[in-house]
Formats: C-alpha cells, structure tokens, sequence
C-alpha cells in the first residue's frame, strides 16, 4: 500500500514538473522522464520505500508481521507529512 501510494505520488511530481519546465502537461521523450527521475523531489521519495523482509527460509510469524504492518504504518505517516509539505512548497511558488 505504501510503495503504491510512493508511485502515485512521484507520478504527480513528475507531472508538476513537466508542467514546469514546459507550460503545461505535454508528452516528453524518454531522456526527460529519465532526468527528471533526479530532481530531488522525486530522488527524496526513495526514503519511504519499505524493503521487502520475505525469506523462504523464515517462518512467518505473528510478530514479524505485526512489526511489518507497524512499520508500514510509520512511513505512512510520515508519507502524509512529506506529502503536505512537498504541496504546500510547491502551491507557495
């Protein structure tokens, strides 16, 4: 849930800046979607992505899961931060 609502989110910046840069929302060559994959909008998104802990070899338990869904729900929250302050900078310019 997390890692989907991270590429949704980065969808929009990369949007918002393609509006930048051209005026308006247009369809951009590879090489532009590739650097605009570097600004630090985007690159800050990286922070929120939640490293898959599944093992084959490990037996899934009540805790690993527990610590999994806390986990998930920190970054969600801090998502939501970043996601506001982000939009705020952007709407102030």
């Amino acid at each position: 849930m997390v890692s989907a609502l991270v590429r949704q989110f980065e969808k929009l910046v990369t949007n918002q800046l393609v509006e930048d840069r051209f005026g308006q929302l247009v369809t951009v060559p590879r090489e532009v979607l590739k650097e605009l994959r570097f600004h630090v909008r985007v690159t800050n998104l990286k922070r929120f992505h939640i490293a898959a802990a599944y093992n084959v070899n490990e037996q899934v338990t009540p805790e690993r899961l527990f610590a999994r869904a806390e986990k998930a729900a920190t970054t969600l929250a801090e998502l939501k931060q970043y996601v506001r302050k982000d939009q705020d900078e952007y709407n102030a310019e």
